[in-house]
């Protein structure tokens, strides 16, 4: 309640509206970013504090980004088959030179 009259003590500030305390508060400073080797660096050792308090829950954590790293190459594995196969079609299937969407383009003299 003392708050809202200038002359309470609970503010931080004088009744005159200067702050009281001679020093000023001190900047906070902000964290870097931090580089891919150092955050690497920070969840290994994440990682072993949780192996130090609860093996079973590291070892549910291991398997799990084990199984997220194989499903993402099996992904890329079958999106990469998938261009050169169809790379592989599109030649086969117009040996004349035309494109996958009509025939090859005949020039005037050949009419």
């Amino acid at each position: 309640m003392s708050r809202w009259f200038k002359g309470g003590t609970d503010t931080g500030k004088r009744a005159d509206g200067k702050s009281r305390g001679g020093s000023k508060p001190a900047p906070k400073v902000k964290a870097k970013a931090l580089t891919p080797l150092d955050r690497s660096i920070q969840e290994i050792k994440h990682l072993a504090k949780v192996g130090e308090s609860d093996p079973e829950r590291l070892a549910m954590l291991l398997s799990r980004l084990l199984g997220q790293e194989r499903e993402k190459q099996r992904h890329e594995k079958e999106t990469f088959d998938r261009v050169v196969w169809d790379i592989v079609n599109k030649d086969k299937n117009n040996p004349d030179g035309g494109t996958a969407e009509g025939p090859a383009v005949s020039s005037p003299s050949e009419s």
